[in-house]
């Protein structure tokens, strides 16, 4: 036996060998789980495109605007648009010969469907386009369990502070208990990152900035297999998503404290993603950056292993 043969065999027998392979084996099972059982983040758009008579129309485009989403109908003219971040929407129908129809102010919501339908009439003129803007529908006909979901607009109005004093205004839960189950029985996920303090059983919800919300989804009852871990209740929490042309800016009371001018004046760094006035302290986004476009040493990989505790 060669003196590398050796070796190998010491340490594959030796206490140290196998402690090491028991410690591969442990992180596979911790990460495992965290790569297979990622929860949903994102909406559905689903609907049917026929004419005036009711009549299907095949390949149909149905598109997202101001954003790649988009879908051709079946032979059935349904269509289906997966993937779609949580928040409002135009969406746009159009066929040869037919009038475009824009449904305006669709609102999705994370791991749900939202089902828009679409007739159009026969276009006299080319090019001829109906806006129709959408009442938000008082109950879900997608919704199989009891789900509450607080929008943006709802979170900002708000008297209360903190995703927990939200939750605990929806109709079952009382100081973080859901319908009588230990505070610990619930799960709340943070753009699809479960966030539960694996020490003290409790959820990491003190970083959380209630500006970045787009919305908070909260179930009761009867939730899907997906969720795991949770006999109590689970809470979605997706971030805020910007898009191209949005405007932001500090608010006028925030102008005047020192710790944002200080930022301001020390960092005169130009981005081709973001166009900034430091003299208004308003800013436009202009388009997703790439990751090159980024030049802050940025660890993302470290920020999916805090999420993933």
């Amino acid at each position: 036996m060669t003196k590398n043969n050796k070796q190998k065999f010491v340490y594959k027998y030796s206490f140290g060998g196998r402690i090491m392979r028991k410690l591969r084996m442990l992180i596979a099972l911790v990460l495992l789980p965290t790569m297979m059982f990622a929860q949903s983040t994102t909406a559905k758009l689903a609907g049917v495109v026929a004419d005036a008579d009711g009549n299907p129309l095949v390949g149909a485009n149905v598109v997202v605007e101001g954003s790649n989403l988009g879908a051709a109908t079946d032979e059935l003219g349904r269509y289906y648009i997966l993937d779609v971040p949580v928040g409002s929407y135009d969406l746009r129908a159009e066929y040869i010969g037919y009038t475009t129809v824009i449904e305006s102010g669709v609102r999705t919501s994370v791991g749900f469907t939202t089902s828009v339908d679409f007739n159009l009439d026969v276009a006299a003129v080319a090019g001829q386009a109906v806006t129709v803007t959408r009442e938000r529908p008082l109950i879900n006909p997608n919704a199989t369990n009891t789900t509450r979901v607080v929008d943006k607009e709802l979170i900002d109005a708000f008297a209360v502070r903190g995703v927990s004093n939200i939750v605990n205004l929806q109709t079952g839960v009382v100081n973080g208990f859901f319908r009588g189950s230990r505070s610990g029985d619930s799960r709340y996920y943070v753009d699809g990152v479960p966030v539960k303090d694996v020490y003290g059983g409790g959820n990491l919800l003190n970083g959380n900035s209630q500006a970045a919300l787009q919305e908070i989804s909260v179930q009761t009852g009867g939730f899907s297999a997906e969720y795991g871990g949770a006999n109590g209740g689970i809470v979605n929490i997706p971030s805020y998503s910007l898009r191209p042309g949005d405007v932001i800016e500090v608010r006028e009371k925030s102008k005047a404290l020192e710790s944002i001018t200080d930022s301001v004046k020390a960092n005169s760094s130009s981005y081709e993603w973001l166009e900034f006035s430091s003299d208004s302290l308003k800013g436009t986004f202009v388009a997703v950056p790439e990751r090159s476009q980024i030049p802050e040493n940025i660890k993302e990989q470290l920020i999916v292993e805090l999420y993933s505790k």
